[in-house]
């Protein structure tokens, strides 16, 4: 989920094949760039918590929950899996 190979202490690389949204709940009104799209940034509404499953690279279903910035960084990741840049679910860009 990043692209700098230095994760942040406490953050791992994750690999899920075929990952899928178990729910999302609540929302908050974030702004957020994109590096598909460099130079602009856009208001979106992203759940607040969110929870995905997928398979590991060992075959493994493994699921992770996120709040906050971890749900939004599920959310936009997953839009890239379906084709969805953020230039079309946002509010208006910034």
């Amino acid at each position: 989920f990043s692209r700098n190979p230095e994760s942040p202490e406490g953050m791992q690389v994750q690999v899920l094949i075929n990952p899928e949204v178990v729910y999302l709940k609540g929302h908050q009104i974030v702004h957020e760039s994109c590096l598909s799209i460099p130079g602009r940034t856009f208001a979106l509404r992203r759940a607040k918590l969110a929870k995905i499953r997928g398979l590991t690279l060992d075959g493994t279903m493994r699921s992770f929950r996120g709040r906050d910035i971890l749900a939004q960084v599920f959310q936009h990741e997953l839009n890239h899996l379906d084709g969805i840049l953020i230039d079309t679910l946002g509010l208006g860009a910034k």
